[in-house]
């Protein structure tokens, strides 16, 4: 029996199929290697950051909602011109966008600009508005590492 090349490449891509196929049911087997951590439990540790902090503030720290009400132009952009992400924080003016400080043991970067009027402030974006409000107005030690 002879195949023209028609058949021939229909064939192939039969059997790669069934490889890929056998492949994928191989692995679900597997028990995974790491666990699964959602979205909302990560925060961003930026690479190569100094073990000592380069100074410890005590500051003011508010919580904020990218929402048109909140934010000055589009909620979904940071002034840093990055999009919105949960581990981004408005920093003071006088720290640098990819700063990374660390409030409560959880990593974060300045990636956004608190309002002139509470310059000085560190407001941590949260998605969930009744955690915003709850959080309210503390003051807790803030450490920058630059």
């Amino acid at each position: 029996m002879k195949l023209d090349k028609t058949e021939l490449f229909l064939l192939g891509i039969v059997v790669g199929m069934i490889i890929i196929l056998v492949f994928w049911f191989s692995s679900l087997n597997e028990k995974p290697t790491a666990e699964y951590v959602p979205l909302s439990k990560c925060f961003v540790k930026a690479p190569n950051i100094p073990l000592i902090p380069h100074i410890q503030i005590l500051a003011t720290i508010t919580a904020y909602n990218p929402t048109k009400e909140q934010c000055d132009q589009d909620p979904d952009i940071m002034a840093s011109g990055k999009r919105v992400y949960e581990g981004s924080v408005a920093c003071p003016r006088e720290l640098e966008f990819g700063t990374v400080v660390r409030i409560d043991g959880k990593w974060y970067v300045c990636e956004d600009r608190t309002s002139k009027r509470y310059d000085g402030r560190f407001d941590l974006l949260m998605f969930n508005k009744r955690e915003a409000i709850e959080f309210g107005r503390q003051k807790k030690e803030v450490e920058i590492y630059k």
